[in-house]
């Protein structure tokens, strides 16, 4: 079972421990070099950072520390959280509809001679047919047939116009049959915009066009696909998901409908490490995915003498977790650590924070003694110090 507590700062309680133990040792025998080391120990001064076991919390916000291991891995191992529904779709888009503006085009079929269409002297031959102009369905949403009257087209599929005229025809002709051709689309057109190399507007098809065909259509995405987001915006809501994930899902790749509009955008993703690690600052992700193994190499690792082995946190904000607040261990002192590790996908706006050693106070304690032991000041531009000699710290 996955060990998940909720804990509270309890650096206080680790600052006193800490000048409690610089008190018993041999340091109090120096008072100035105590008081500054105390100052690095967090006794006077704040640290870089939270105590090395314990990572902070603040006031009135709860959270929950989670140890990395192979239960708790599958959760870090997912680069994004699944999405709440987004764009998913069913695979069969629906009907194409027609709409004000669209032209279109009526051949009108009887089954013999001697009918409103085909005269009688024409003869009884299969595929007596007659083409009517071509024409705009209106912008009250009227088309004009011939012997039939206005007939209502827009909002209706190429099959239900057919139907609709041929019910007005049956009363006077013979066994009409009815084809309707759509020669332009005005009402079906949508739009794609941003970073695309071709920006563009055109009408859709009776065949579904999906999201990667419109922006193929528009040349590709100029940025990136790990920094390349696209957003939909259908009926005044909008949903946005990432490129690679319209790349990985085919639900995803929903069927456009008339009016849609498609934002294609580029976004930078970053992660900060913070703490003892060698190189601390903010991080833009330059590949799709990143580890937290990635992350600590590239903000220079574990300096020797600077990063805890085992306090190593990973501060994540969450909607699908215990928690809102939520702080990953993991222990890099087994060899698991480091596999977990880089199996643990970092996301954006991530924290990754490396607590102080013990041992790196006792270096700057170091550095100060090299100080003392020049007489007080600093070395000369290019004089080495006097070596420091080991100090034997017993308790009393």
């Amino acid at each position: 079972m996955a060990r998940i507590t909720h804990r509270r700062d309890k650096g206080a309680e680790a600052s006193r421990a800490a000048c409690r133990a610089v008190g018993r040792c041999g340091l109090a025998r120096f008072p100035v070099v105590a008081a500054i080391a105390l100052g690095l120990t967090g006794c006077i001064a704040p640290r870089a950072g939270p105590a090395l076991s314990v990572p902070a919390a603040s006031d009135g916000l709860g959270y929950c520390l989670v140890e990395v291991n192979a239960d708790t891995l599958p959760r870090l191992a997912r680069a994004t959280p699944e999405p709440p529904g987004g764009l998913a779709g069913s695979g069969r888009p629906p009907g194409l509809r027609l709409g004000k503006g669209d032209v279109v085009s009526l051949t009108v079929f009887e089954a013999a001679a001697g009918g409103l269409f085909i005269p009688l002297q024409a003869g009884a031959r299969p595929g007596n047919f007659v083409e009517l102009p071509r024409q705009a369905i209106e912008a009250d949403g009227q088309l004009s047939v011939p012997y039939a009257g206005t007939v209502k087209a827009a909002g209706l599929t190429v099959a239900e116009l057919q139907d609709a005229i041929v019910e007005k025809l049956r009363p006077r002709s013979i066994e009409p049959q009815v084809i309707v051709t759509v020669l332009e689309r005005q009402a079906a057109e949508v739009s794609v915009l941003g970073q695309v190399n071709a920006p563009t507007r055109f009408a859709l098809s009776n065949a579904p066009t999906r999201l990667l065909d419109a922006i193929a259509r528009a040349g590709g995405a100029k940025a990136e696909g790990f920094e390349t987001y696209v957003t939909l915006l259908r009926h005044g809501r909008s949903t946005t998901t990432s490129f690679h994930e319209l790349m990985a899902k085919p639900s995803v790749n929903v069927a456009l409908e008339p009016g849609d509009s498609v934002y294609v955008h580029r976004r930078q993703r970053s992660y900060n490490v913070i703490g003892a690690s060698g190189q601390a600052g903010r991080f833009v992700f330059d590949t799709p995915t990143v580890s937290v193994a990635d992350a600590l190499a590239r903000a220079g690792g574990l300096g020797e003498g600077r990063g805890g082995p085992t306090a190593v946190y990973l501060y994540r904000f969450e909607v699908d977790a215990p928690s809102s607040a939520m702080v990953y261990r993991f222990d890099m002192r087994s060899a698991l650590g480091f596999f977990y590790a880089g199996k643990a996908l970092v996301r954006d706006r991530d924290l990754i924070y490396v607590a102080a050693a013990p041992q790196a106070s006792a270096m700057r304690i170091a550095d100060i003694w090299q100080v003392v032991a020049a007489g007080g000041a600093s070395p000369a531009p290019g004089q080495a110090a006097p070596p420091l000699a080991p100090v034997s710290c017993s308790h009393r």
